[in-house]
Formats: structure tokens, sequence, C-alpha cells
């Protein structure tokens, strides 16, 4: 139907299988470069289904998490679920399995913004944070942060979202906070 409507479907390309190996480059660019005559196509790939299969994630038995600005957790399944998560998407990667996941705004935007608020923009001193929060086991710290910094985009796309930190007394300190950051 959309197809139908946006354009009357004739305009759109075929939806192809990532291991069609038939396609081939058109007579135009094949006649102007006869090199690419026999140099096989691939379809272009996601970035996250790139990520799972990286990780190895590949199944549904192996969850990937990627965190770069923003952070996303994918799960590779055989076919779409029947009810689709609120707040979460799926996408086919191929003919036989479907990527479903969900992403966040804030990922390790929340420690670049952490290391300015805590006072820790120099290396060295950050690296000390750093090697402090480690030391910690998870949950240790009884701080706890929602790390929403500003309008979430999965998970519920609320634009109005707000960030929270709780748990913490006047023992907490820096290395504190950061570990919940990196646990959140």
């Amino acid at each position: 139907w959309l197809c139908a409507e946006l354009r009357g479907g004739a305009s759109l390309p075929p939806v192809l299988d990532l291991n069609d190996s038939s396609m081939r480059f058109s007579a135009d660019l094949t006649d102007r470069w006869p090199e690419l005559a026999s140099t096989r196509m691939s379809l272009a790939v996601g970035d996250g289904a790139c990520a799972n299969i990286g990780s190895s994630c590949t199944s549904a038995s192996r969850i990937a998490l990627t965190v770069g600005t923003s952070a996303a957790v994918r799960v590779v399944l055989p076919a779409p679920p029947a009810r689709l998560p609120q707040g979460l998407w799926c996408y086919r990667i191929d003919r036989s399995r479907v990527l479903l996941g969900g992403a966040l705004t804030d990922g390790g935007s929340v420690v670049s913004w952490l290391r300015s608020l805590l006072g820790a923009e120099d290396d060295a001193v950050f690296a000390e944070l750093i090697a402090a929060a480690a030391a910690l086991s998870p949950g240790q710290a009884g701080v706890q942060m929602l790390p929403f910094l500003g309008p979430e985009r999965s998970l519920g796309w609320n634009e109005a979202a707000t960030g929270a930190l709780v748990g913490f007394r006047r023992s907490t300190g820096r290395h504190h906070v950061l570990r919940s950051a990196m646990e959140a």
C-alpha cells in the first residue's frame, strides 16, 4: 500500500535477499567499465546488523550491546515477534532473520558529561577516577542513575525525559557517581 501511494510501486527497486548472488552491475555501467562485468555486488547492511555479526551475536541466545555517544541493545531472531514491544524496533536482516532492539539517546555521552561535571577534564585525573570506579563491584556504589540527559528516542520516545541520580549519601564520591553512570 505505501509503495503504491508514494510512487505507484513501479519506481521502487525489488526487495532482494542478502544471500542473492545474482546481483550484477547494469549494462550501462559494464559497457563503460568492462572490468565490472564479473564483479559481484552485495546489498548494504545496516550498522546494527553489522554490530551484532561482529560481536558474534547472531542468534537469540546472545544479545549485543553497543555504546558510543548513544547506546543500543539488539538481538537476532528467526522471525518478527507477534507483537512488537513498546518502544522497540524490528527490521529484517535477510529472509530468515530479523533484528529486534532499542536505542538510548545517551550512552558514552553521559560519561563525557560527567567528566566535565565532576571536574575530571584532565586525563590523569579522569584515569584515576575510572580506576576507582572500576574497582567497585557492580551495585557497590549504592547510587543509581537514569541517564536521560536529553529527549529519548526509543523505549518510549519521550521528548521530555529527564535523568535521575538516587541513592547518594555524604560518603558518595565522584567514583561512585561515575560507576553508576557506567552501570546505567
